[in-house]
Parts: C-alpha cells; structure tokens; sequence
C-alpha cells in the first residue's frame, strides 16, 4: 500500500477521534436577567425588580466532559463573606446532586447521592472569585441533567433574594430551609414542585448543544477517504 493511502487513513481515523471527544461534551447554561431581585415586604408579599448587585445571579454554567462535571456560578456584583449572605446552585443528575455554595464567607461543595447510592465520589474544592465561584467534581453514574437552579439571598430586615431561573423561586417564600431532597437544607428546593424542569420559560436557558454537526463532519470525514482511496485504485 503507497503511503497517501496510509495517510488518508490516519486523517480519518483522527477526525473521527476528534468529533468523538467533541460529542462527549455537554453544557447547559442558565441566564439571569439583571435587577430582577425580590424583596420581601412582610407576610407573602414581595416586591420585584429591585437593585442588589451582590445578590443579583447573572448565570449558572455546567458542563460535562468525559468523567469530569465543572459547575460555575456567576453574580453581577462582587460576593459577600458575612453572615447576611448565602449563595447555593445545584446541578441534579440522575445519580447525583452536585452543590457549590458559600455562606457566613465559606466556599463549600457537595455531592448527594439519589436513591441513597453506596458510593460518592470525593467532594472538590470550590475556587471563589470576585465574581464567581467554581468546582470541577467527578462524576458518577448516570449524568443525564434533570435540573439546575441556584439562588443568592441576603438574609436580614428586609430579606432580599434572587433565583435563577426567575421561575424556580417560590413567589413569596423566602424560607432558607425546605428542601425536601433528603436532609440537605438549601433552600427552596421541593421535590414536590411541578415545574422540574429547570429551564426559564422564557427563553434564557441554554439547552445542551446537539452532536448532529459532529455526526455530519465524521460522516463527511469517511466519505472523503472513501472517494480518495477509489479515485487512487
């Protein structure tokens, strides 16, 4: 065999590779809007639309590569590290529930585990920003993307707080316990809520990129070397 033949078949097999490793990765991004924090003005009433940079979410980013889960979160302002201010996002996987959060100034991470799973991959450090916090988790089982959401909440007379999505926060609820996923007490999360989802209805969520133009370049790939080896015999 000449050696063109030989190198037509290492550009495919390596575009093949290439699109492969490009196919694994997943992202789904949930957008905020600006100015949209709520205030709560005593009983089940709120106000929206209020200012509050260092609470106010601007975006939850995770993606999955391989065996690698990164989870980022994003606010306007610059984190607070007193007391008055609590900040958490999750990423709810099929197997697993990965947290990032801060609160009374400290970073933390966690994973839990659905369905009381034997096994939990080890907790990551969270590196904190001015702007963001981040954690690189490994990940486990199944990571299909149920759900993910997270708030940020000042937690004082008045109480302030936003979500993200807008359509996950309780309107009127401002209670920092009540998530009813098995003892973790985050705030807000009721597994008996009908908008499971995690995506904004209207529109800021980025849902993951589809693999069909990675599909059409590894087609492409073995169709040129399939008319090259022909043309060549």
């Amino acid at each position: 065999m000449k050696i063109w033949k030989y190198v037509i078949m290492l550009v495919s097999v390596s575009m093949l590779v290439f699109c492969s490793a490009v196919v694994s990765a997943e992202t789904e991004t949930i957008r905020d809007g600006q100015n949209d924090v709520i205030k709560a003005t005593g009983g089940a009433t709120f106000q929206t639309g209020q200012t509050m940079n260092e609470i106010d979410v601007k975006q939850i980013t995770c993606t999955i590569e391989g065996t690698t889960l990164t989870l980022e979160y994003e606010i306007v302002g610059t984190f607070q590290r007193t007391d008055d201010y609590m900040y958490y996002t999750i990423v709810k996987t099929s197997d697993f529930n990965y947290i990032v959060s801060m609160s009374d100034g400290d970073a933390d991470t966690m994973i839990t585990g659905n369905a009381g799973s034997d096994y939990l991959p080890d907790n990551p450090e969270c590196v904190v920003g001015e702007h963001t916090l981040r954690a690189v988790f490994e990940t486990q089982g199944d990571t299909t993307i149920e759900e993910i959401f997270g708030w940020a909440t000042f937690i004082n007379d008045p109480v302030y707080q936003d979500w993200a999505p807008d359509s996950r926060g309780p309107e009127g609820s401002f209670d920092t316990g009540g998530d009813d996923t098995g003892g973790d007490d985050t705030g807000g999360d009721d597994t008996g809520d009908d908008d499971t989802s995690g995506n904004d209805t209207s529109g800021d969520a980025k849902k993951p990129d589809t693999p069909g133009f990675q599909l059409v370049a590894v087609i492409a790939a073995v169709g040129i070397a399939l008319i090259l080896l022909k043309r060549r015999k």
